[in-house]
Protein backbone atom coordinates (compact mmCIF):
# COMPACT_ATOMS: atom_id res chain seq x y z
CA UNK A 1 0.00 0.00 0.00
CA UNK A 2 1.17 3.04 -0.91
CA UNK A 3 1.55 6.12 1.04
CA UNK A 4 -1.29 9.50 0.21
CA UNK A 5 0.39 12.27 -1.44
CA UNK A 6 -0.63 15.75 -0.37
CA UNK A 7 -0.91 17.85 -3.26
CA UNK A 8 -2.58 21.27 -4.33
CA UNK A 9 -5.61 21.85 -5.10
CA UNK A 10 -7.07 19.26 -7.80
CA UNK A 11 -10.40 21.66 -9.24
CA UNK A 12 -10.53 22.07 -12.73
CA UNK A 13 -10.03 25.75 -14.08
CA UNK A 14 -11.73 26.37 -17.17
CA UNK A 15 -11.77 29.60 -19.37
CA UNK A 16 -15.33 29.45 -18.41
CA UNK A 17 -15.21 29.11 -15.22
CA UNK A 18 -13.04 32.05 -15.09
CA UNK A 19 -15.39 34.23 -16.95
CA UNK A 20 -18.45 33.02 -15.19
CA UNK A 21 -16.57 34.27 -11.49
CA UNK A 22 -15.66 37.42 -13.19
CA UNK A 23 -19.00 38.18 -14.23
CA UNK A 24 -20.75 37.07 -10.80
CA UNK A 25 -18.16 39.49 -9.14
CA UNK A 26 -18.97 42.23 -11.56
CA UNK A 27 -22.72 41.68 -11.84
CA UNK A 28 -22.72 41.03 -7.50
CA UNK A 29 -21.41 44.72 -7.13
CA UNK A 30 -23.18 46.32 -10.02
CA UNK A 31 -26.82 45.09 -8.83
CA UNK A 32 -25.55 46.36 -4.99
CA UNK A 33 -24.28 49.64 -6.41
CA UNK A 34 -26.31 50.20 -9.48
CA UNK A 35 -24.31 50.26 -11.20
CA UNK A 36 -24.75 50.61 -15.59
CA UNK A 37 -22.45 48.59 -17.56
CA UNK A 38 -21.51 52.37 -18.78
CA UNK A 39 -20.19 52.81 -15.02
CA UNK A 40 -19.01 49.62 -14.63
CA UNK A 41 -16.84 50.69 -18.22
CA UNK A 42 -15.62 53.89 -16.08
CA UNK A 43 -14.18 52.29 -13.86
CA UNK A 44 -12.65 50.11 -15.73
CA UNK A 45 -11.17 51.87 -18.64
CA UNK A 46 -13.10 50.19 -20.96
CA UNK A 47 -16.78 51.25 -23.23
CA UNK A 48 -19.98 50.36 -22.02
CA UNK A 49 -20.10 47.31 -24.62
CA UNK A 50 -16.56 45.84 -23.13
CA UNK A 51 -17.79 46.16 -19.44
CA UNK A 52 -21.77 44.32 -20.27
CA UNK A 53 -19.52 41.65 -22.13
CA UNK A 54 -17.66 40.57 -18.93
CA UNK A 55 -20.44 41.23 -16.76
CA UNK A 56 -22.10 38.24 -18.66
CA UNK A 57 -19.21 36.24 -19.27
CA UNK A 58 -18.79 36.85 -22.85
CA UNK A 59 -15.41 38.45 -22.36
CA UNK A 60 -11.83 37.77 -21.22
CA UNK A 61 -10.78 40.80 -18.46
CA UNK A 62 -7.56 41.81 -19.00
CA UNK A 63 -4.75 42.12 -15.79
CA UNK A 64 -5.07 45.88 -15.86
CA UNK A 65 -8.97 46.30 -16.42
CA UNK A 66 -9.09 43.33 -13.70
CA UNK A 67 -6.50 45.53 -10.93
CA UNK A 68 -8.88 48.29 -11.58
CA UNK A 69 -11.59 46.46 -10.45
CA UNK A 70 -9.87 44.99 -7.12
CA UNK A 71 -8.82 48.61 -6.34
CA UNK A 72 -12.29 49.97 -6.63
CA UNK A 73 -14.07 46.88 -5.41
CA UNK A 74 -11.76 45.19 -3.59
CA UNK A 75 -12.13 42.23 -1.85
CA UNK A 76 -16.57 42.38 -2.91
CA UNK A 77 -15.25 41.88 -6.46
CA UNK A 78 -11.92 40.39 -6.11
CA UNK A 79 -12.66 37.72 -4.01
CA UNK A 80 -15.60 36.39 -6.58
CA UNK A 81 -13.11 36.97 -9.09
CA UNK A 82 -10.49 34.74 -7.72
CA UNK A 83 -13.10 31.78 -6.29
CA UNK A 84 -12.37 29.35 -8.84
CA UNK A 85 -8.61 29.62 -7.95
CA UNK A 86 -9.33 28.92 -4.03
CA UNK A 87 -7.33 31.85 -3.56
CA UNK A 88 -9.03 35.61 -2.03
CA UNK A 89 -7.62 38.52 -1.63
CA UNK A 90 -5.98 40.41 1.47
CA UNK A 91 -6.07 43.78 2.02
CA UNK A 92 -2.55 45.04 3.41
CA UNK A 93 -3.39 48.55 5.38
CA UNK A 94 -0.06 49.23 6.15
CA UNK A 95 0.55 53.39 5.45
CA UNK A 96 3.42 54.93 4.60
CA UNK A 97 3.34 57.00 7.93
CA UNK A 98 3.10 53.95 10.27
CA UNK A 99 6.38 52.80 8.02
CA UNK A 100 8.25 55.63 8.98
CA UNK A 101 7.16 55.18 12.94
CA UNK A 102 8.22 51.84 12.55
CA UNK A 103 11.62 52.37 10.99
CA UNK A 104 12.11 55.55 13.27
CA UNK A 105 11.14 53.45 16.73
CA UNK A 106 13.34 50.27 15.49
CA UNK A 107 16.26 52.37 14.82
CA UNK A 108 15.76 53.57 18.34
CA UNK A 109 15.65 50.49 19.97
CA UNK A 110 18.87 49.03 18.10
CA UNK A 111 20.82 52.10 19.04
CA UNK A 112 19.69 51.56 22.66
CA UNK A 113 19.94 47.78 22.69
CA UNK A 114 23.59 48.75 21.29
CA UNK A 115 24.88 51.03 23.32
CA UNK A 116 23.75 49.35 26.94
CA UNK A 117 25.02 45.67 25.59
CA UNK A 118 28.61 47.15 24.56
CA UNK A 119 29.78 45.70 27.95
CA UNK A 120 28.90 42.50 27.13
CA UNK A 121 25.50 42.12 29.05
CA UNK A 122 22.37 44.04 30.10
CA UNK A 123 21.36 44.96 33.64
CA UNK A 124 17.47 45.21 35.02
CA UNK A 125 17.56 48.61 34.36
CA UNK A 126 18.54 48.15 30.57
CA UNK A 127 16.39 45.79 30.37
CA UNK A 128 13.54 48.12 31.82
CA UNK A 129 14.82 50.84 29.61
CA UNK A 130 14.48 48.58 26.14
CA UNK A 131 11.37 47.57 27.29
CA UNK A 132 10.01 51.10 27.38
CA UNK A 133 11.46 52.02 23.86
CA UNK A 134 9.96 49.27 22.15
CA UNK A 135 6.65 48.48 23.79
CA UNK A 136 5.17 51.65 22.06
CA UNK A 137 6.56 50.12 18.35
CA UNK A 138 4.66 46.50 19.27
CA UNK A 139 1.03 47.01 18.13
CA UNK A 140 2.27 48.24 14.93
CA UNK A 141 4.63 45.44 14.34
CA UNK A 142 1.63 42.80 15.60
CA UNK A 143 -0.26 44.45 12.85
CA UNK A 144 2.46 43.88 10.28
CA UNK A 145 3.06 40.18 11.28
CA UNK A 146 -0.97 39.76 11.32
CA UNK A 147 -1.24 40.82 7.26
CA UNK A 148 2.08 39.31 6.84
CA UNK A 149 0.13 35.66 8.23
CA UNK A 150 -2.76 36.25 6.50
CA UNK A 151 -1.24 36.70 2.89
CA UNK A 152 0.73 33.29 3.88
CA UNK A 153 -2.64 31.65 4.96
CA UNK A 154 -1.33 30.78 8.34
Amino acid sequence: MSAPKISGSKRTLTASIVLNAVAHGLGGIAAAQHLSNADLGGVLNKTDDTAGNYRNGNSEMGVVALSLAIKEWGPAFGDQALAPTGYRLCPISVEQTEVAVIARETGAFLAELLTYFADGSLNHQEMLALAKTVRPLMPMLQSLLAQADAIEGV
